[in-house]
């Protein structure tokens, strides 16, 4: 199959949103000067909102996920990750709950094969922003099985042992213990925000993913 880019609209007006924030940082100060307070305040309050905004959607990378016939790898601020289709067992909407309470999140998970596949090869920057960017996920996640989680089930420890006796400490050991919680929450070990594989995002996935797995089948 041919190599994909699939792209995220995370990254679009970002240069926009950065050099209105610049203009503000000018007409702020030039209201200010001629007497008016309140109008000038609230440009200059404005300002570096839009400045973080802009800037942090300029630094997203354009192309958020690669696909081709062996592996999918994802594209992040702070670095990447890369799997290979074989070392996936499952790909599919994450959903938390069950019965009638059931609710799909805009979500992506991966079920993978070992832990391992992913902890032996991700950088310590991404999985600090994967520990943030998915706690939102967890506490809703935790919610289905308690209403009201305890703050301690929002931390997870910084050792981890994978199924097949590998150790992990710091960082990566916190990792380890996401993804065991998120499978027995939700099934899943990775999830990653469903804008970023975009329209076609989750039937590409399953089809090269399937492909990999039967290579013989058109």
């Amino acid at each position: 199959m041919h190599a994909r880019e699939l792209s995220s609209h995370r990254y679009r007006n970002g240069l926009t949103l950065t050099l209105l924030g610049l203009l503000l940082l000018i007409l702020g100060p030039t209201l200010l000067a001629f007497g008016w307070f309140g109008p000038g305040m609230v440009l200059l309050l404005a300002m570096p909102v839009l400045l973080i905004l802009g800037i942090g959607k300029l630094t997203e990378p354009k192309v958020s996920l690669s696909l081709n016939h062996n592996s999918l790898s994802l594209h992040h601020r702070r670095g990447g990750w890369s799997l290979r289709w074989q070392d996936i067992q499952r790909i599919d909407q994450l959903a938390i709950g069950s019965g009638f309470e059931r609710m799909e999140l805009p979500y992506i998970g991966f079920r993978l094969k070992t832990p391992e596949i992913l902890l032996d090869t991700i950088n310590t920057r991404l999985a600090v922003g994967l520990l943030t960017e998915q706690r939102n996920v967890l506490i809703l996640a935790l919610r289905t099985q308690s209403p009201n989680p305890q703050a301690e089930d929002l931390f997870e420890a910084s050792y981890y042992r994978s199924p097949t006796g590998k150790e992990y400490r710091g960082v990566l050991g916190m990792l380890g213990q996401r993804m065991k919680r998120f499978r027995e929450l939700t099934g899943f070990d990775l999830i990653i925000a469903e804008e970023l594989a975009g329209e076609e995002g989750m039937w590409l996935l399953k089809k090269y993913w399937a492909k990999a797995q039967y290579p013989q089948e058109d």
